[in-house]
C-alpha cells in the first residue's frame, strides 16, 4: 500500500506507515519526545522510563497473544505538502516504535527492517530517514545521523562518543530522550 493515501478510521501495520513514499514528520508545534527520560512519583521516587514500560507492554502482549497483529491506539495526522505525514497525535509512540526498529536492526538480520528507517534512495542521496523530526533543527539532524550512523552502520558502537554527535546535541531534550530510549531499548533486548 502506498502510504499517501491512509484512510481515516482503517488499521495500518509499522510497514505500512514507514515503509511507503511518505514521510513521518514531528512538526515543531509539538512537544519533545520524552519517553526515554526517567520519570518520578510526587514522592520523588524514580518510576522508570516510559519507553521501557511501553516495549516490555508489548513483548509482554505479543507473547501473549501470540499473532502477528497488536493495536496501538489512534495516530492522528494530515498530509502537507505531498509525501509527507504531519503528525499531530502518537508521537511517543510512534517514535518509541520507530527506535525499536532502528534497535533491532542494529542486533538482527533481516532485509525488511532497514527500508523503514531510511530508504534505499535516501541512503545515497541526502540520507532522511522515515521519521522526521522537525520539532528543532538539532533533533532534525540528530535522528538523520542516528539511523544513517547507528541503526544502519552496525559498526558504531558508543552514540555520543561517534564523530557525528556534536556537543550542541547535549542541549536538546528531545536528542537526550532518544539517547536513553534507545540505550533502554538496547538493554530491554539484550536480556
Amino acid at each position: 500500500m502506498d502510504n499517501n493515501n491512509f484512510i481515516s478510521g482503517e488499521e495500518y501495520n509499522l510497514k505500512e506507515i514507514f515503509g511507503g513514499n511518505a514521510k513521518i514528520v514531528i512538526p515543531d508545534l509539538q512537544r519533545d519526545y520524552c519517553w526515554g527520560l526517567e520519570t518520578y512519583d510526587r514522592n520523588k521516587k524514580r518510576q522508570g522510563e516510559l519507553v521501557t514500560q511501553f516495549v516490555r507492554r508489548l513483548i509482554e502482549e505479543y507473547n501473549l497473544e501470540q499473532n502477528d497483529f497488536m493495536s496501538l491506539g489512534l495516530l492522528y495526522g494530515y498530509e502537507s505538502p505531498k509525501g509527507q505525514i504531519q503528525l499531530c497525535d502518537g508521537q511517543q509512540r510512534l517514535t518509541t516504535l520507530y527506535l525499536l526498529l532502528g534497535v533491532l536492526n542494529r542486533m538482527v538480520s533481516n532485509d525488511e527492517l532497514p527500508s523503514l528507517l531510511m530508504s534505499d534512495f535516501e541512503k545515497t542521496d541526502d540520507q532522511e530517514p522515515q521519521l522526521l523530526y522537525a520539532i528543532r533543527e538539532s533533533t532534525l539532524y540528530f535522528l538523520s545521523d542516528l539511523t544513517y550512523h547507528y541503526f544502519l552502520d552496525k559498526e558504531n558502537i558508543e552514540i555520543i562518543t561517534a564523530e557525528w554527535y556534536y556537543s550542541e546535541y547535549e542541549q536538546d531534550a528531545s536528542i537526550q530522550a532518544i539517547i536513553g530510549a534507545v540505550k533502554g531499548i538496547e538493554k530491554i533486548l539484550m536480556e
